[in-house]
């Protein structure tokens, strides 16, 4: 009953994965799942298919650092319980990054500088760091049943310091991780 909302020629993989599994996460009566992080959220797809297949989830945390992703992503789930933070997932809060969005592309990238061998971009925009610490913190969570990351190579940094998150996280998957 709720509206999808896509960029047919750029969202085409979000839409994709609306539609078509790329992962199963289904709560039981004796586990429940009730707070998921979708790192790398794009414009909300999965956070969806997670929201419909979870009727006992309490929050669903979306971060996204690409501010049109993210504002579609907040409009996909409006009719949700969902929290959408226009971040980037790094170790620690608050450090300032640069993200480029590829042209024709729903993927963006955190780039270290910016000099002429970069692909041609449609912008590069200034984005804030938020670590899963903060989030547990601003949220006020005791647990994660579940963290989807999908931070195109960020996981490193994600993981290199700062990792108190894991001793009440129940369940990581990756996308593409480059570890």
């Amino acid at each position: 009953k709720n509206r999808f909302y896509f960029r047919p020629k750029i969202d085409n993989g979000s839409y994709n994965r609306l539609t078509k599994s790329q992962y199963i996460l289904k709560d039981t009566i004796s586990q429940p799942i009730e707070i998921i992080i979708d790192a790398g959220a794009n414009i909300g797809s999965q956070a969806i298919r997670f929201a419909n297949l979870n009727s006992r989830l309490k929050n669903i945390i979306c971060i996204e650092p690409d501010t049109a992703n993210a504002e579609i992503c907040k409009k996909n789930l409006q009719n949700y319980v969902a929290t959408v933070y226009n971040n980037a997932l790094a170790s620690n809060s608050d450090k300032d990054l640069l993200i480029q969005n590829t042209l024709n592309s729903e993927m963006s990238e955190i780039v270290n500088n910016v000099d002429n061998s970069l692909i041609k971009s449609n912008h590069l925009n200034k984005i804030k760091s938020i670590s899963i610490n903060d989030i547990i913190n601003k949220e006020n969570i005791n647990k994660i049943d579940f963290i989807k990351l999908d931070i195109n190579g960020s996981e490193n940094e994600v993981f290199s310091k700062n990792i108190e998150w894991l001793e009440i996280t129940n369940c990581l998957a990756f996308n593409n991780a480059h570890i």
